[in-house]
């Protein structure tokens, strides 16, 4: 195990995964940036705008000012095309702030989605839609003044349509948008005509969530765009509320669309803070008002001094981007029952996370999102000076404060015992250090990118681990949209990948039996009917409860295993208000700011 651990350290340097949209993709190359561990000494604003901790000298940096909002990040995003994949944090601004499409989200219940740029939205059935026709409101236009125009909402629709986008549309839910087209009215013969300013979308199949997936596309301008997204990325311009006004490579500047009103907040500013201690310092120092993730060497100990509670609040997430095993399970000869069950026993998910992530993660086998962010009790962990470890280790179960258990790194040893044991009842014997039956040798080949960095040392750890069993461990390496194609027909035995979605992400097409996006080709009835179940729910606690039974299929299945289940710590001051969550991150545009020293309250709407 210590070569193993070894191997860990040494490629953790690299950067890791890439937030990609929904999608079973690729792992990516991008990670967080590693922690520095330093003192981050106490100062900064008190609740009533004071010092606290010592303050600041004449020669620290002034706090944030007066109608601005500070955000603290590991990273900056790459940029901001909504028609790439952007991360999680360039995604909060895209939807919230600077890019609109013709309806967005909405979780509150069916059809879940609210109108945006669009002033109506009609669908030919609502629980089988294939058809949905949307007209562009009135004086609708860009942040740079222009009227926004349907050839810019057609542009948008059918950037989605070109067969060299089929993955990234898949990713983004809309594997089965067929077309697109500016249309008259609602139907033939519609008393509402309005000639030009109608746009309607056809599916391949009736899918009732067909107007929610629709919120994926952005309206971005035709002639800014077409054939220049490097430049568009890092000169965004959308319908928001807000404009991007400067990307630095330690700060994005938004300011305010349109005139100044007294009351709002005019600019948001998001930076990047590569040492995990000046950030945590910029926070008490009132520079920044909301650090994205906690740097693990200071949970929970740093959240637990004398009057951190006071100015702060603290949510532990868990956004849903999983790094995952894949078994094949059209053939139960290619890794099935037990054997799959012991392959994933012989994984060191502990030590991974511990090495390769440099934090814990959620207990979970099974790919779905069941928790939103859940407010730590600061109090309670001034006495508690390490991360919890053991407990009631499951999905869910809370430690100390309300932080999730850490796994007994002795569990990996544990499992490794376990992992042997079955493949000795199942008649893999070692011979000459690998195991064998019936004369032939137990091989196992892992499919995935050869991406360098995260993925190389993920695929390192999990071969490592099945090579100390006696198993050989042949890799499968190309792109994946080469790899993708073998796995549809079946050509594979277990790959390595990362399911990255929304939080109330609709599976059906990679988990159901008739699934478009279904690679492991998984088929079990009683899941089928749960993913349709999601698919027709029409409160969040039917979204609710069949996510449950979507969960606990899965985790029976065991076609899918989980390696990580990222568990960040959110901070924010006091200050902010309005904190309501969406994918694990704070909603912007519900975001406000209390004024120092004040009652005033300003907003981001």
């Amino acid at each position: 195990m210590s070569s193993l651990l070894a191997a860990l350290q040494r490629w953790a340097r690299s950067s890791a995964l890439a937030q990609i949209g929904l999608a079973l993709a690729a792992c990516g190359d991008s990670a967080p940036a590693e922690a520095t561990r330093s003192s981050a000494p106490e100062s900064g604003e008190g609740p009533d705008g004071g010092p606290v901790g010592g303050g600041a000298t004449d020669g620290d940096p002034p706090v944030a000012a007066d109608r601005t909002l500070v955000i603290g990040v590991a990273r900056l995003p790459a940029g901001l095309d909504p028609m790439s994949d952007l991360d999680a944090w360039a995604t909060r601004i895209s939807e919230d702030l600077v890019f609109e499409g013709l309806v967005r989200r909405d979780p509150q219940g069916a059809p879940w989605a609210r109108m945006a740029l669009a002033d109506r939205c009609e669908v030919d059935a609502a629980r089988a839609t294939r058809r949905v026709t949307c007209h562009l409101r009135a004086g609708a236009s860009f942040s740079d003044g222009r009227e926004i125009e349907m050839e810019d909402v057609l542009y948008s629709a059918k950037y989605w349509l070109d067969p060299r986008r089929a993955t990234s549309r898949a990713r983004r839910g809309l594997a089965g948008l067929r077309s697109a087209e500016i249309v008259d009215g609602p139907t033939a013969g519609a008393a509402d005509k309005d000639p030009g300013r109608w746009i309607r979308f056809e599916f391949e199949q009736r899918d009732p969530l067909a107007l929610e997936k629709l919120a994926e596309i952005k309206i971005v301008p035709r002639k800014l765009h077409r054939g220049r997204e490097s430049r568009f990325a890092r000169e965004p311009v959308g319908s928001g509320s807000m404009r991007v006004v400067a990307m630095s490579n330690d700060r994005w500047v938004l300011e305010r669309v349109g005139p100044d009103d007294g009351r709002s907040l005019q600019k948001l500013v998001l930076r990047e803070f590569s040492d995990a201690a000046v950030a945590l310092t910029a926070l008490r120092r009132a520079e920044i008002h909301l650090l994205d993730a906690v740097a693990p060497s200071y949970v929970p100990e740093e959240l637990g001094r004398p009057g951190m509670a006071a100015r702060f609040r603290a949510w532990v997430r868990s956004p849903a981007a999983y790094d995952l095993l894949m078994f094949n399970a059209r053939r139960e000869s290619h890794v099935g029952g037990n054997l799959r069950h012991a392959l994933v026993d012989a994984v060191p998910r502990v030590a991974i996370s511990r090495e390769l992530y440099g934090s814990p993660g959620w207990d979970q086998l099974a790919p779905i999102d069941m928790d939103a962010p859940r407010e730590l009790d600061m109090d309670a962990l001034v006495d508690v000076t390490s991360w919890p470890v053991g407990g009631e280790a499951s999905a869910g179960a809370a430690g100390p404060g309300g932080l999730p258990w850490r796994p007994d790194p002795a569990r990996d040893a544990e499992g490794a015992v376990e992992a042997a044991d079955m493949l000795d009842a199942m008649g893999y014997r070692i011979e000459r250090d690998l195991r064998r039956r019936n004369e032939l040798n137990l091989r196992i080949t892992l499919t995935w990118d050869g991406q360098q960095g995260h993925a190389t040392a993920l695929a390192e750890a999990v071969r490592a681990s099945w090579r100390q069993l006696g198993i050989q461990t042949p890799e499968a390496v190309a792109s994946w949209a080469y790899l993708s194609g073998l796995m549809r027909k079946g050509d594979f035995s277990v790959a390595l990948g990362r399911l990255a979605s929304h939080q109330d992400a609709d599976l059906y097409d990679y988990a159901h039996s008739r699934g478009d996006q279904n690679l492991s080709g998984i088929s079990d009835a009683a899941l089928d009917e749960a993913l349709v179940d999601y698919r027709l729910a029409e409160t969040p606690e039917a979204r609710r409860a069949a996510k449950a039974k979507i969960a606990a299929r899965l985790e029976a299945q065991e076609v899918f295993a989980v390696l990580h289940a990222p568990a960040p710590v959110l901070l924010a001051s006091r200050r902010v208000r309005g904190l309501e969550f969406e994918d694990d991150l704070p909603r912007l545009d519900k975001l406000t700011l209390a004024a120092r020293g004040s009652a005033e309250v300003w907003d981001l709407r």
